[in-house]
């Protein structure tokens, strides 16, 4: 039977396009620092297993879970600075895991560009018992892995050999495909067992991490209320001192910022999806929390690059 190959590629300045594109991932972006988006997506699904190369402009929250029954596995090909995968730091050297309907959330560098694998669960254990002896996965929940040098060079100098390959080949040669794809995955999990065998697991501040996770659950949960900072410490029971702490410690931000961006990309989102008539700005701002409208008009362009209205229209 010839092998199924699906291929994409999508280039974008919108980000909410863009978080639709890969088939089956529910996923949410949000633009926590300023600038126009751009965004693109790279994509050779071979039978239920994805790999594609994702890359994005200003920095992005990702929050989100993989299709079912499905591993996210990602390795940054380049990033500017540090990211956060479930309260861990994640360098060009870090694997991050997503295991299968677990949701998690990453506040990405800027400059994000990665390779990402969706794959199967029954996929990954067959794998990972050949290359093992024992059906064992080596990971159960969502975590980052740091690899040496050398071995995630590897594995990203073979990624971009086969993007450039899968890209070009003609389907008579979807077997081929396959096949590289094949090595690709292989490779990549081979290269996690032998970190995580190695106890090169990457940790976190476990008290800040718990503390941002548990408030972005908060914010995201009400999603259609507006919750202050006073509201957030007394759901928790920690201080605004402790809150600042941990969001400086996990996401580089403060939280009176991140809950900002967060009202922002919440009016951008109902800006976008709206039809003509349908909203008004000002309505919309009110109702996330932005009482000077001029203040809002300056933040919301100096943000996304352009007016609400703008948003509204287009």
């Amino acid at each position: 039977m010839a092998t199924k190959v699906h291929r994409l590629k999508v280039e974008t300045n919108d980000f909410g396009l863009l978080e639709e594109s890969a088939d089956g991932w529910d996923q949410r972006y949000s633009q926590i620092s300023s600038g126009l988006f751009t965004g693109s997506i790279e994509m050779t699904q071979v039978g239920s297993t994805q790999i594609f190369r994702e890359k994005w402009g200003p920095k992005i929250h990702y929050r989100g879970t993989a299709p079912a029954e499905t591993f996210g596995i990602a390795i940054p090909f380049n990033q500017s600075g540090t990211s956060c995968w479930v309260g861990n730091k994640v360098g060009l050297n870090t694997v991050v895991i997503q295991s299968p309907s677990q949701e998690a959330d990453m506040m990405a560098a800027e400059d994000w560009d990665a390779l990402v694998f969706a794959l199967p669960k029954d996929r990954a254990r067959s794998n990972f018992a050949a290359m093992s002896g024992n059906g064992e996965l080596p990971f159960q929940s969502c975590q980052a892995v740091g690899l040496t040098p050398n071995a995630a060079l590897q594995i990203k100098h073979a990624a971009l050999s086969y993007f450039y390959y899968s890209s070009r080949a003609p389907s008579v040669e979807f077997d081929e495909i396959g096949r590289r794809s094949e090595q690709l995955v292989m490779l990549c999990l081979w290269e996690i067992l032998k970190a995580v065998n190695g106890g090169r697991e990457v940790t976190a501040n476990e008290r800040a991490s718990k503390i941002v996770r548990k408030a972005i659950d908060l914010v995201a949960a009400n999603h259609d209320k507006v919750i202050g900072l006073v509201e957030i410490c007394e759901t928790l029971g920690v201080s605004l001192r402790s809150l600042h702490y941990a969001f400086q410690e996990i996401a580089n931000t403060s939280p009176a910022k991140w809950l900002r961006l967060i009202r922002l990309n919440r009016v951008h989102r109902l800006l976008s999806s709206a039809g003509p008539g349908d909203v008004q700005v000002k309505r919309v701002a009110l109702e996330n929390g932005f009482e000077h409208l001029g203040h809002f008009g300056q933040q919301y362009r100096a943000h996304f690059g352009c007016r609400p209205v703008d948003t509204l229209r287009s």
